[in-house]
């Protein structure tokens, strides 16, 4: 039975002022019985709450529940009342959140962020964590004394893969709302999509005790923000936030593609908000966001063994090779389904009365950045099979919601290298114009719950505030490359900077500095008939036409024409570089590069390549950019043979200990392991409803690779090898360098040296 809890603290105030009234605690207490086994106490005194809670580990089954005195009004009271049962508080292990609790035969574990940092606040006060230190206190519930070695191995098995796992760094949580979708989600914190929550299994144990808010959301990927001052003295924010999918967890070689839970790998969401702060408690903001991953159908890499060099062999399943594929794409069009109409309705009906609606036009725009032509076959024969499972989908969609998906191809790589680079990202900003300037972007005002409005379009934020959206994002892009790293990074930071400038001119704010100084001329103008002299040291106003007097500056009349829109697609490189505050741009291009190394890191275990590009915008870049120029390539071909290395010798661990943390096939990597819940699949949403089936009837007419493949022999890709029921091709090593200058590359390389000497 759950315990009564008190209730939570008074409103806040302000904009910015948090929802809750005191920071979250948590203490785990630990005391030795006897050799072999411990008592545990876990003292929650949690920000959303002014009560102070305790727990206990059953002794017997290893389940987290209440202690036997277990609610308090504060953390004191707690503390002495378990000081008094012999705990020893100095000991004890301090945090800031619990991020979740399992256990197997003998042993229980908590993990706790032990240190946060906090990231951005939201409007309304939400403010995001960082974890900056995580630690796992594991303690003997049960004596190990008869039990069969084989299992007390599997068990250290099983918490040595777990706490190999870190989650420093590279997780964030926000205890007050749902960051788990678009901002500003109406869905209440505990209530996440589970697709990017990576402690849902960690964090069933509370869920089970009806405790709801104990355990946060844990989510992978990166936050970043910038405070902003504008000439004319308005103060705004830039963020940037990223949610890496948990559908396709893994590392680079052992995650590409789709799998059977119709997740491709390294899927990522990421989003821009801007916000300003208006008079009073109202909050101007604007918001887009987007889509970034491998390509989705059944493919992926094999590693050629090291005494065979850097190849790796990319390969396309010969059957079913678009199998869940149209499960994948369903999902983002509920997304796109959920952005356009918003609400609670994200069922099969909701979807399938937006694609027959005309909002749904091409309300998914995939734009693929792979190599399109046969001198890179690998790549060619992945574009190829997007192009063809686009088509499966479509068809299974039908008439109406076919056309709500459009694929659309631009060779990052080949245009770089063929018109330079600075010529390339102006050949991508022609590019992707029409579907920037379709998609656009969310904007609104936050206010008071209780604020008398007339807006047609409310949701709610939080506990104390309200959404006025003045209009909504229409559909999304989805970027990809082979990857889902470097290309897809800056193709997208290049493709959301226009919105950026959009986003700004919407809340009223200039990015153009010309655009601006010629605001400024008109504000220090007078109006017609209108004088101003020096009397008395002081500037005196005379109007003419009413012969008087007045201390005040005159303002103009508001009759000066809006700002052009979408004015970016009328510049050139030289104008982003010359006329767009630097400030504001290197703060954004600062964001998407932090970004870029945390899911590079990920998952390859190295930092991005190519970042090089992104500075092509800054005025103060000194760089010289260019196919001829040596800005990146060693760079980049020191970070290509440090990936390739770290992909082959530590994938395999780190896979497992992902797999671990997520509670998936458990039983395969520690058999004979016992515990409660042995999958983490068993009793999780995102797992159960998305399982490929083949009743989809997504099998049938589904064109095999074999007749593809004489399509791509026709155009020259002679070596195309066909085994083990895969289509297999060369890949090169991350088109860092293809004439190999410094000839790393010949037939018969010695193997690489670690990355960490080159």
């Amino acid at each position: 039975m759950t315990p009564a809890i008190a209730g939570r603290t008074p409103r806040p105030t302000g904009p910015f002022d948090p929802p809750i009234g005191r920071k979250t605690s948590i203490i785990v207490l630990k005391k030795v019985l006897y050799e072999g086994k411990d008592d545990v106490r876990i003292v929650t005194s949690l920000s959303t709450q002014s009560s102070t809670e305790v727990f206990e580990i059953d002794s017997e089954h290893g389940v987290l529940r209440f202690a036997s005195e277990s609610v308090f009004t504060d953390e004191a009271s707690a503390l002495s009342a378990l000081e008094k049962q012999g705990f020893q508080i100095q000991t004890g292990i301090r945090g800031s959140a619990l991020l979740g609790f399992v256990s197997t035969e003998t042993v229980a574990g908590v993990l706790v962020a032990v240190q946060t940092m906090p990231k951005v606040t939201l409007p309304g006060g939400h403010i995001l964590h960082l974890v900056t230190d995580a630690q796992w206190v594991v303690v003997n519930y049960k004596n190990f004394n008869g039990i069969h070695p084989s299992v007390l191995a599997a068990e250290q098995d099983f918490w040595r893969l777990l706490q190999q796992n870190n989650v420093s760094g590279t997780h964030y949580f926000c205890e007050s709302v749902d960051v788990s979708r678009p901002f500003p989600s109406d869905y209440a914190s505990f209530h996440p999509d589970q697709e990017f929550v990576w402690n849902s299994w960690l964090s069933k144990p509370f869920r089970d005790l009806g405790l709801l808010r104990h355990c946060p959301c844990l989510l992978q990927g990166a936050v970043e923000s910038a405070d902003q001052v504008h000439v004319n003295g308005e103060r705004y924010t830039i963020t940037t936030i990223s949610r890496r999918s948990r559908r396709h967890p893994g590392t680079r070689y052992l995650a590409r593609g789709l799998n059977q839970y119709a997740g491709p790998g390294n899927e990522i969401e990421v989003e821009s908000i801007v916000w300003k702060s208006a008079e009073g408690k109202c909050v101007d903001w604007c918001r887009v966001f987007w889509r970034r991953g491998t390509v989705p159908i059944w493919w992926g890499v094999e590693i050629q063994p090291l005494n065979k060099g850097l190849h790796a062999e990319v390969y396309v399943r010969e059957e079913k090779t678009y199998v869940g594929s149209l499960t994948y794409f369903k999902s983002l069009l509920g997304r796109a389904a959920h952005e356009s109409h918003g609400g609670h309705e994200e069922g099969k009906d909701t979807l399938n009365s937006y694609l027959s609606s005309s909002e749904s036009q091409e309300a998914v725009t995939c734009i693929n950045l792979l190599h399109c032509n046969p001198k890179k076959a690998a790549e060619l024969l992945l574009s190829s099979h997007f192009q063809e499972g686009m088509r499966h989908v479509k068809e299974r969609l039908g008439s109406h919601g076919g056309s709500s998906l459009r694929l659309l191809n631009f060779d990052w790589h080949g245009t770089m290298a063929c018109l330079t680079e600075e010529k390339g990202v102006e050949a991508f900003w022609h590019f992707i114009e029409q579907p920037v300037k379709t998609v656009g972007f969310a904007a609104g005002s936050m206010r008071s719950r209780d604020a008398v409005t007339d807006c047609q379009d409310e949701s709610l934020w939080g506990d104390h505030w309200k959404m006025c959206w003045t209009r909504r994002q229409k559909g999304l892009l989805r970027f990809n490359c082979a990857d889902s790293l470097d290309r897809t990074n800056a193709a997208s930071c290049f493709a959301i900077l226009p919105v950026l400038q959009e986003s700004l001119q919407h809340l009223g704010i200039q990015l153009d500095m010309v655009d601006q100084s010629a605001e400024n001329s008109k504000l220090q103008a007078l109006p017609p008939g209108w004088e101003v002299r020096e009397h008395e040291g002081r500037p005196l106003y005379i109007d003419h036409n009413t012969k008087k007097t007045q201390w005040e500056r005159p303002s103009m009349p508001q009759s000066s024409p809006k700002a052009t829109p979408w004015q970016f697609f009328t510049y050139s490189l030289g104008d982003v570089r010359s006329r767009l505050y630097p400030d504001v741009i290197n703060d954004y291009i600062t964001m998407f590069r932090k970004h870029g190394d945390v899911h590079s890191e990920l998952y390859t275990g190295s930092a991005a390549m190519h970042s090089h590009i992104l500075g092509v915008v800054l005025p103060n870049d000194t760089r010289s950019y260019g196919s001829a120029s040596s800005v990146g390539k060693l760079q980049n071909l020191k970070v290509a043979v440090q990936r390739r290395w770290n992909n082959t010798v530590s994938d395999a661990p780190r896979q497992q200990s992902i797999e671990m943390f997520l509670g998936l096939n458990i039983s395969r990597h520690c058999p004979g392991l016992s515990m409660s819940c042995l999958d983490g699949t068993h009793d999780d949403a995102v797992f159960q409803s998305i399982v490929v089936a083949e009743d989809e009837n997504e099998l049938a007419e589904s064109k095999t690779i074999s007749n593809l493949g004489e399509e791509l022999r026709a155009l020259g890709l002679k070596s195309i090898k066909k085994h083990d029921g895969r289509l297999a091709l060369e890949e090169d090593v991350e088109d860092a360098n293809p004439k190999d200058p410094l000839g790393l590359f010949t037939e018969s390389p010695p193997p690489p040296p670690p990355p960490d000497l080159l």
